[in-house]
């Protein structure tokens, strides 16, 4: 049934309840009835701000008029007003309605009071809540703000579900102590870890790529390449933990060499994973331009760029950076290849 029909027919939708007189069960019809003949009721204490009537015009557009109005036998509105007046401005002329003449008057305020106070007393499971949104946000088509929430307040959600789990250490990713510095590692060893494969190559390489895949593609790529930065000053620290050089883009290359260097490996990322696959490509903001040419000559679209704030501040002087960016691009036209699934960590 759709917005433009009109029956006093009853649906596969009943309810049954009993009055305290013990009169016969009343069985709730659904209707769909004219919003030009709804009378909102001007006395109606809850007040509705244009941002909750934006929300509700956005939530009909994208998941349609699901829940009925409640009206009196006079086509008052009791339950409602604010989905009301979403469709008015949608232009919606047929919306669902519940009829309930069977109500007091006394028993109709009362209902329209309960029905908006009722909900508020509910809360959500912070932890569950950040897992649907975890599960939604690896839709890049999705708007998440479809769901009532804005992205900060999403964002905060997140934020506390995962400095609890900070504090949670997976045995799993506990690394056992490391014995010696002698590298037992060359060029060209490939390691099968269980289902894993890790290959010790260069990302431009094509004939690497070819070794490690096997004919697989990838459904998501997650890169962390050089920065052309040296690590001595900006990633080493001060006391006994120092890094090596990486092998190449350390600082030596040009603008325009290291835009090539990230071009050949992005583009072999992409051609190596499936269409519509996600990439996240992580780069310090010295380097950003490169990193935006390559990715813009070897992807489809840059769905956004994310900001890792890290807890403690990078090497160097002046501004000292406490974040990484990250961004985002999808691979080819096909929709999104990860699907959510209902436990996301």
């Amino acid at each position: 049934m759709n917005n433009d029909q009109r029956t006093r027919g009853p649906t596969n939708l009943t309810q049954h309840r009993s009055d305290n007189s013990g009169s016969e069960a009343h069985k709730v019809t659904v209707t769909y009835r004219r919003v030009a003949d709804l009378q909102p009721n001007p006395k109606n204490p809850r007040l509705h701000q244009p941002q909750q009537i934006r929300q509700l015009k956005q939530s009909i557009d994208n998941f349609g008029f699901n829940i009925p109005i409640v009206v009196d036998e006079c086509d008052r509105v009791i339950c409602g007003h604010g989905r009301v007046q979403a469709a008015r401005e949608l232009g919606i002329p047929n919306v669902p309605t519940i009829e309930v003449s069977h109500l007091t008057e006394s028993q109709k305020i009362a209902f329209a009071i309960a029905d908006n106070k009722l909900s508020e007393l509910s809360q959500f499971d912070q932890r569950l809540l950040a897992d649907k949104f975890r599960a939604l946000s690896l839709d890049v088509e999705f708007d998440l703000e479809t769901t009532g929430f804005q992205v900060a307040e999403i964002d905060i959600i997140l934020d506390g579900v995962n400095s609890q789990s900070d504090e949670q250490i997976d045995p799993a990713d506990a690394l056992p102590p490391q014995t010696s510095n002698l590298s037992i590692n060359r060029l060209g060893d490939l390691w099968q870890l269980g289902r894993h494969r890790l290959l010790c190559g260069s990302a431009p390489d094509p004939d690497a790529f070819a070794r490690l895949m096997d004919g697989e593609l990838a459904a998501a790529v997650i890169t962390d390449p050089p920065f052309n930065v040296r690590v001595d000053g900006h990633v080493s620290g001060l006391g006994e933990q120092k890094h090596r050089e990486f092998a190449m883009a350390s600082g030596e290359m040009t603008s325009h060499a290291f835009q090539n260097f990230l071009t050949r490996a992005t583009k072999l990322f992409a051609r190596h994973s499936i269409d519509g696959s996600l990439h996240y490509v992580f780069m310090d903001w010295r380097h950003l331009s490169e990193a935006l040419a390559a990715g813009t000559e070897s992807y489809t679209d840059l769905k956004n760029i994310c900001v890792w704030s890290k807890h403690n501040a990078g090497m160097g002087s002046f501004y000292r950076s406490q974040h990484e960016l990250v961004l985002f691009y999808k691979n080819g036209r096909a929709s999104q290849a990860i699907h959510a699934s209902s436990h996301l960590h």
